[in-house]
């Protein structure tokens, strides 16, 4: 047997808790835009496209996985990543599905901030009127 099978073995319960917690399309989208920095609700409803209801229950269950934490700021709550396996796993995520590039670097240079924030970059293609649409949860009717 292969080394990295050995090594990955005991680990393979926790990181398919992981995976489970992400993988829902609103879930992935909060963390990919928690990736860069904190966000309130408003700034991750504003930059997901996720309505409000929506958005908090799928922050509660981040929450409660412990993959997001908050802090309040006067009446704001503020999230972040809690875990860097987070950030790791979406970072790769972004080059399996972006052919072996990070997304800010096929993007024009004036929308991108000094990190390359995907936070700049859909506020940018928000206000040149380029609305940001979200497909809707695969698993509710509405």
């Amino acid at each position: 047997m292969g080394v990295f099978l050995e090594n990955f073995r005991p680990k393979a319960t926790e990181v398919c808790s992981l995976l489970k917690v992400m993988s829902h399309p609103n879930r992935l989208l909060i963390l990919c835009a928690l990736k860069d920095g904190e966000l309130s609700v408003s700034e991750l409803e504003e930059t997901t496209g996720v309505r409000q209801p929506v958005l908090s229950r799928d922050l509660g269950r981040l929450r409660e996985n412990n993959l997001v934490e908050t802090r309040k700021e006067s009446k704001a709550v503020i999230y972040r990543l809690v875990d860097e396996k987070v950030s790791y796993l979406m970072q790769a995520m972004c080059i399996a599905w972006n052919k072996g590039t990070m997304p800010h670097q096929s993007i024009r240079e004036n929308e991108v901030s000094d990190q390359g924030s995907i936070h700049n970059v859909l506020s940018a293609q928000k206000r040149r009127g380029k609305r940001v649409k979200i497909q809707p949860d695969p698993y509710r009717s509405e």
